[in-house]
């Protein structure tokens, strides 16, 4: 245990010596503080002309020298106040002064006598100590008179301000230990909190212990996945060899506590018969501990303790400090584990994950095939429909051409021209289905490729008293792949043809439009047809979703919105019934300085057509 010290520890030297000369004045008799060996502490207060004239005398303070450690010794070994005579015939009190056990002063006064002393007395003791008998004697007919009972009170009354001085030193030392302990425990918390890091956590609870608890050393132990062994993760103040030391659960005090879950104030551990670790303790000096559990909810997965090196048991505040530790120690436990099962749950989820990944792939592939499968027999259905006409039609041209008239040869070979393109927009619609992606990229006036289309669908029956208006501006350019637009185009255009089907009292009109909006050209597909109801709206874009019956693939808006987004743009449409329906396309817009691609090639669009 450390020394304590009087001036130091407890006040300051110039404050005690004020404190001292203003006890002098008041008990009217001289007042000295000593160390624990005899040593003169400060300087002496309300010393008598008597006590300075053999103070003089070299053989006085001899004797003094020799007789004041035994008395100083004895009142701090016997623990009480004390009043005697003095050799030089005066009445003299000690009172003993301890601070955490020690005897670190004791405060002396006195220097009166019971009566007056006898002439023959002092000049015996004058020539004892060499000292001038005359001048003595003066000076011992001025010595204050009092009483043996008087100086026992005066002992009392320095005894209860030195009582005071200890209840405010302690006050002094909680406060600041509060303090300390608070700091720490914050310091601790933080820890905590800030790291998944458990050994660094744990060791900066291993080395707060001694900072809050004044313990010689001290320790933090886990429950090993076995539950069974309780090994050392963190110590402070412990030799490398024992931290290797195995405990066992249920085994010795730590091993109590680890089962149990209680804690326990050991005063001394060479004593306690639960101790089984003599050995270990004996190594390191211990003489008491403090040990708490660390608990994860019922469970214990560790033991936290501190050691004195001295039998000493441990104070109500000790317990609540190291509870503290012990619960911060216990949730860098937790979180460390938690950190642990998520690491593993992520790791499991992974591979959830790219097993998921292959069942999709497995099912993507199975659903791709009964896609093929599906529309196979689709696109067979309608290719030997359009087929059949054709075929039927040119043979009846064949084996009746001398009895049709011209009327009738001119309709078979329009049939068998409307059929003909059929067969040709099935197999298109087939074809850009399967291979929605691989596009080509180019920038062209818009005017040019909607009048192409327009001019495309002259001889198409299904635009026979439908008029098709085209609202374009001239500088206005768009870059995408040519064809694959075209062919949106006329699907979309021959769907607004479509739309007039059983429609009465209105002229049956289209307008293909194109206009600049921000960045991008919109084309606008409107008709005033049948409109399409709400809740088909979401519907049109769902391969094979048709409301043409046998007429139709359900194929043509699938196909129209995947060449629409490979061509990097979008499309939507927007419905009212009985009123009409509008397709807007979005397509990349090209740079005004941006030469289109018919320019670039001193074509026309029509032979650019032709050659296509």
């Amino acid at each position: 245990m450390e020394q304590r010290s009087f001036f130091g520890d407890v006040i300051e030297r110039a404050e005690w010596q004020r404190i001292q000369d203003l006890l002098a004045t008041a008990l009217r008799m001289e007042v000295r503080t000593f160390g624990p060996d005899g040593t003169e502490l400060c300087h002496a207060s309300g010393q008598s002309e008597y006590r300075l004239l053999l103070a003089n005398s070299s053989s006085f303070r001899e004797a003094v020298r020799m007789s004041r450690p035994l008395l100083i010794r004895s009142a701090g070994e016997q623990n009480e106040i004390k009043v005697v005579n003095t050799p030089t015939g005066r009445l003299r009190f000690s009172v003993p002064f301890f601070l955490d056990g020690q005897h670190i002063a004791t405060i002396a006064g006195g220097g009166v006598v019971e009566r007056p002393l006898p002439d023959h007395q002092v000049i015996a003791y004058a020539k004892q100590f060499g000292v001038d008998a005359r001048l003595l004697v003066q000076a011992a007919k001025k010595l204050p008179l009092s009483s043996r009972q008087a100086c026992l009170s005066a002992a009392h009354l320095v005894a209860a301000l030195l009582d005071q001085i200890i209840t405010a030193v302690e006050n002094r030392r909680r406060a600041e230990i509060r303090t300390l302990r608070l700091k720490v425990l914050a310091e601790v918390g933080h820890a905590v909190s800030d790291s998944l890091d458990l050994l660094r956590v744990l060791d900066t609870v291993a080395s707060a212990i001694p900072q809050v608890m004044l313990v010689k050393a001290a320790v933090v132990a886990l429950v090993e996945d076995d539950g069974v062994t309780l090994r050392i993760q963190a110590a402070s103040g412990l030799s490398d060899e024992s931290w290797q030391t195995p405990f066992e659960v249920g085994t010795g005090l730590l091993g109590h506590v680890a089962a149990t879950g209680e804690a326990v104030n050991v005063p001394d551990l060479l004593a306690d018969p639960r101790n089984a670790y003599h050995a270990f303790d004996e190594h390191e000096g211990m003489r008491s501990m403090l040990a708490a559990p660390l608990r994860d909810g019922e469970q214990v997965v560790g033991v936290v303790a501190g050691f004195h090196g001295a039998t000493r048991g441990f104070t109500g505040g000790d317990e609540q400090v190291l509870e503290s530790l012990a619960d911060f120690a216990a949730s860098a436990v937790r979180n460390a584990r938690l950190f642990t099962r998520l690491n593993q749950a992520y790791r499991e989820l992974g591979v959830s994950t790219r097993r998921l990944r292959e069942v999709q792939e497995r099912l993507f592939h199975a659903d791709r095939l009964a896609t093929v499968g599906q529309m196979s027999t689709v696109t067979a259905h309608e290719m030997k429909n359009s087929l059949g006409g054709i075929i039927g039609a040119a043979a009846t041209v064949r084996d009746q051409l001398h009895q049709l008239s011209d009327g009738d040869v001119r309709e078979l070979l329009a049939a068998i021209a409307e059929e003909g393109w059929r067969l040709r927009d099935t197999i298109e619609t087939v074809r850009s289905y399967s291979k929605p992606t691989h596009y080509g990229t180019g920038v062209y006036a818009a005017a040019e490729v909607l009048q192409d289309v327009v001019r495309l669908l002259r001889f198409d029956k299904s635009f026979r008293g439908v008029k098709v208006e085209v609202e374009v501006p001239e500088a206005c350019s768009f870059r995408a792949d040519r064809d694959r637009f075209k062919q949106v185009l006329l699907n979309l255009l021959r769907n607004a043809a479509e739309a007039f089907t059983g429609v009465t009292g209105r002229t049956p009109r289209i307008v293909l439009a194109a206009r600049p909006v921000a960045d991008e050209v919109a084309i606008t597909v409107s008709d005033n047809g049948v409109g399409i109801p709400d809740e088909l709206l979401t519907r049109i874009w769902e391969p094979f979703f048709t409301t043409k019956g046998e007429a139709g693939t359900g194929l043509g808006l699938d196909a129209v919105q995947q060449i629409v987004q490979g061509l990097g743009g979008s499309i939507a449409v927007d419905s009212e019934v009985g009123v009409g329906t509008t397709f807007t396309v979005r397509l990349p817009q090209a740079s005004p300085a941006t030469p289109t691609a018919a320019a670039a090639t001193g074509t026309t669009p029509s032979e650019r057509q032709t050659e296509t």
